[in-house]
């Protein structure tokens, strides 16, 4: 059979990349459609509908780094960072800023549930305009994340669901497509091995951004939660029940007088008796014990 000389040229530059009969290249010499992110047509419903919905995720996909970046667009530009500022920079900020605003307004608190996101402030009264608006941002950002995070959660199941199909598809490729004649069923089929690839990755994608949203709602709500008030001084320990260790200068030290012995100082004079409130007596000397006599024939004889 006479090969077109397109045709040949684009299986010479299959082989040549490596990709002959996988899914980067078909066999009409032409990219995988759906590697590029095109649409898949085939005139067949059932393939068609496939393709279709694989091509759906992939346009979504697209579309989920945006996503964050609108979620906290308010909250980078009242943290007046750069647009493309990274998770840690936005949580950073934000915490340095919520900790000025805590000495006015008490301990804050984000609460973040399935539906909703909430910030309290222990004195309500004293939150400013400005301040309300810092607070508002912090909300529709952590709120729109941890929405962002629950959607991304149902993509990879619909992946699976997805492959399953594709391959219940795939044994049938030969007999719907071969009574067109040429080369189009083993173009369907390598579109087919194009899809799985490309599924996989919007699958781990999805993962990866469900699990980076979750994190970042997480560390927000952790550099949010202070208890208020200035930080406290370490030289006010003592005040939450460290006793100060006494000065060594004001321990009680013997001073010696000229003739060497010992006296007293004021912080060390005797204690006084419980009964009677006087100093107690020093202790009397022990008499010296009397010499013995001298044996007989030391006596002395005049």
């Amino acid at each position: 059979m006479r090969v077109r000389p397109l045709v040949r040229a684009g299986l010479f530059a299959c082989f040549l990349t490596g990709s002959a009969g996988m899914a980067g290249c078909n066999l009409l010499g032409g990219p995988s459609k759906v590697k590029a992110g095109e649409l898949v047509e085939t005139g067949e419903a059932r393939y068609d509908a496939y393709f279709k919905e694989v091509h759906d995720l992939q346009v979504a996909a697209t579309g989920w780094n945006d996503d964050r970046k609108a979620a906290c667009r308010g909250l980078v530009d009242a943290l007046k960072l750069n647009p493309d500022a990274a998770d840690v920079s936005i949580v950073q900020a934000t915490h340095e800023r919520v900790n000025l605003v805590a000495r006015d307004v008490g301990p804050i608190r984000l609460e973040v549930t399935s539906d909703d996101a909430h910030l309290t402030a222990g004195n309500a009264e004293s939150v400013d305009d400005t301040t309300r608006e810092l607070f508002r941002a912090i909300e529709i950002c952590a709120h729109a994340e941890s929405q962002r995070a629950k959607n991304l959660r149902v993509i990879p199941p619909k992946v699976d669901g997805l492959n399953k199909a594709g391959r219940e598809l795939e044994p049938h490729i030969r007999e719907d497509f071969g009574r067109r004649g040429g080369r189009v069923g083993m173009d369907v089929q390598q579109e087919m091995l194009a899809s799985y690839s490309a599924l996989d990755g919007i699958s781990r994608e999805a993962r990866n951004g469900a699990r980076g949203a979750e994190d970042f709602v997480a560390d927000l709500q952790r550099a949010i939660t202070t208890d208020g008030g200035p930080p406290e001084p370490a030289n006010e320990r003592t005040a939450k029940g460290t006793k100060p260790r006494p000065d060594k200068s004001d321990r009680a030290e013997p001073k010696s007088d000229p003739k060497g012995e010992s006296k007293p100082t004021a912080k060390s004079e005797p204690k006084r008796t419980a009964a009677s409130g006087s100093p107690p007596k020093p202790a009397r000397p022990a008499e010296k014990p009397k010499p013995k006599p001298p044996p007989p024939s030391e006596v002395f004889n005049p």
